[in-house]
């Protein structure tokens, strides 16, 4: 544990002294995101669909999620410390988990700027906590998958565009109206389909309905289901690349 933290405050701090010296990215990103968000939710909103709208509060993290894993490898292979890390015999597994985890520290100001929107569309009717952390559980999920990329990008090298694409599919799909679809069908999916659990529980926050345990329990299953998913072709990726002889080349 005591070596997990010393790691993640590192990174932390590595991610501090990056936005020290280029703030306006940041402040542009944040900035990208609010102004996607807000028009997105206005459309839906004057379309008839703002309990859909909701799930715009769950972008942030699912981008992180889905593309930090890689993107980060990614960069250790450009800029060649990707073989100081392999060589360290440090688990890269757990240096992923503390530099997306450091990523969410330091992007909280910007997810609440997106939860205040929804908040301001949405007032009195969203409760907190379960907001929370049904959007832990999709950033968890979304992980999952970003670990499956990683395990790519580390086999197959330059994966960017498969990236974008499921980012862009997942968008899409956290705006979608899924309270509609007949509940059996909604639990099937729920469990096999990522993120849909979590949009569920979202949408049903929004319109003031009980949330059943099992909307819970299929949430969770998914979010388990794909962190496992991710944590085993991600070594198996890292496997084959090294027996390859891949990771110490790059």
């Amino acid at each position: 544990m005591s070596s997990f933290y010393r790691l993640y405050k590192n990174e932390l701090w590595r991610n501090i002294a990056t936005i020290r010296h280029y703030p306006f990215a940041l402040i542009i990103n944040i900035v990208q995101i609010l102004a996607v968000s807000a028009l997105v939710v206005w459309l839906l909103v004057n379309l008839g669909y703002s309990v859909s709208s909701v799930g715009t509060v769950l972008w942030p993290l699912i981008m992180l999620g889905l593309s930090s894993p890689s993107s980060s490898l990614s960069s250790d292979i450009e800029i060649g410390t990707f073989e100081q890390i392999y060589t360290s015999g440090q688990p890269i597994l757990k240096l992923l988990v503390t530099r997306v985890l450091a990523e969410v520290t330091v992007t909280i100001p910007g997810n609440l700027l997106v939860l205040l929107v929804i908040i301001w569309l949405f007032p009195g009717q969203l409760n907190l906590l379960p907001l929370f952390i049904v959007t832990a559980i999709a950033g968890g999920a979304a992980f999952g998958l970003g670990l499956i990329f990683a395990g790519l990008t580390l086999r197959y090298r330059s994966i960017g565009g498969l990236i974008n694409l499921l980012m862009f599919v997942a968008m899409i799909v956290s705006v979608v109206d899924l309270t509609a679809v007949n509940k059996i069908t909604a639990f099937v999916i729920g469990g096999i389909i990522p993120l849909v659990g979590p949009i569920v529980l979202l949408q049903l926050n929004v319109l003031g309905e009980s949330i059943h345990i099992i909307h819970w329990l299929v949430a969770i299953f998914n979010l388990i289901f794909y962190c496992f998913i991710g944590i085993v072709l991600f070594k198996t990726f890292y496997v084959k690349a090294r027996l390859k002889g891949m990771l110490g080349r790059y």
